[in-house]
């Protein structure tokens, strides 16, 4: 089905008798520079429940979503049953129109809980997929960056019904108009005598600029950098294994033969007595026998499934 738009609401410029600007529409949560995270330009209206002219115009809002409803759906047995206005407590999502004292949001908290300053306001948020106008008091373009939550608008808007995963009607967004500003949403406007000192007789001479100004760097050059202390080498320690000890090695002791010495007695000789053993004459001395090593004994072999021989115990 086609959507069904009626483009015939603009809120007015509210006047009192004698012709002034008491009132406007005073908007928060501003997307007319880009679109929101779901592509859409939109404003957040607030209208006053005390101010009979705000309400004159919830008013109109509400009688145009209802008849739209009725033609949009013209059967009742399915047609959206969301209320158009969400004045009771746990309604809210989904409604164009919601009561800023008890809509809740999709969470179910009540949404002036983030926003006290819908306390007292019915709140409507008209959007658009398209680029909307904006226009300064003087009805010329405005560049959107100048306007900020919590100004005060005039606010062109229109009602449609939408149909897809979600069937209703809504209020959608032409265009606004801003008409004063007002302490920011979040965050109060300061004063800029805080933030600044008065600049200085003759600082802005560029002959007093001159003379003070600092000396430039040659091109390529490299900004000095302070000494950096160079820690002293000192070698590392060589690394101790606890672990891994040296296995000492037996050492081979010769095996002496009788008479091979002149200080190894003879066999039969008498216990202290040294006996020399002289070549005969004419012949040299016999070489001395060399020694013989007696093998080291053979490693014990560890059988499977014996256990580890543990200090002071028998296997």
């Amino acid at each position: 089905m086609a959507s069904i738009n009626r483009d015939n609401i603009t809120v007015p410029r509210f006047k009192d008798p004698a012709g002034e600007a008491i009132s406007d529409i005073r908007c928060g949560y501003l997307f007319l520079n880009a679109p929101d995270k779901n592509g859409k330009y939109r404003v957040t209206c607030m209208f006053d429940k005390q101010n009979p002219l705000h309400m004159a115009v919830v008013n109109q809002i509400k009688s145009e979503l209802e008849s739209l409803l009725v033609e949009a759906f013209p059967n009742a047995a399915t047609r959206p049953a969301n209320p158009i206005v969400a004045q009771q407590p746990g309604q809210g999502p989904g409604s164009p129109i919601k009561d800023g004292d008890v809509a809740v949001n999709s969470d179910g908290h009540p949404i002036k809980n983030n926003n006290p300053e819908y306390a007292g306001h019915y709140i409507v948020t008209p959007s658009s997929k398209d680029t909307v106008f904006v226009l300064d008091g003087n009805a010329l373009p405005l560049n959107p960056q100048e306007c900020r939550s919590g100004y005060w608008f005039k606010v062109a808007l229109n009602t449609y019904a939408y149909t897809g995963n979600n069937n209703g009607v809504t209020v959608g967004l032409n265009g606004v108009q801003l008409i004063r500003r007002d302490e920011v949403f979040g965050g109060a406007v300061r004063d800029v005598s805080t933030l600044f000192a008065p600049v200085a007789a003759g600082s802005q001479d560029p002959a007093a600029y001159a003379a003070n100004a600092p000396t430039p760097m040659g091109a390529g050059a490299v900004l000095a950098q302070p000494p950096v202390a160079q820690p002293t080498y000192q070698p590392p320690a060589p690394a101790v294994n606890p672990a891994v000890q040296p296995i000492a090695q037996p050492v081979a002791q010769p095996v002496a033969r009788p008479g091979s010495h002149p200080h190894i007695p003879t066999p039969g000789a008498a216990p202290g007595a040294e006996q020399w053993i002289q070549p005969p004459a004419g012949q040299p001395a016999p070489a001395a026998a060399p020694p013989v090593y007696a093998p080291a004994p053979a490693p014990t072999v560890q059988q499977p499934g014996q256990p580890l021989a543990q200090p002071g115990s028998l296997i």
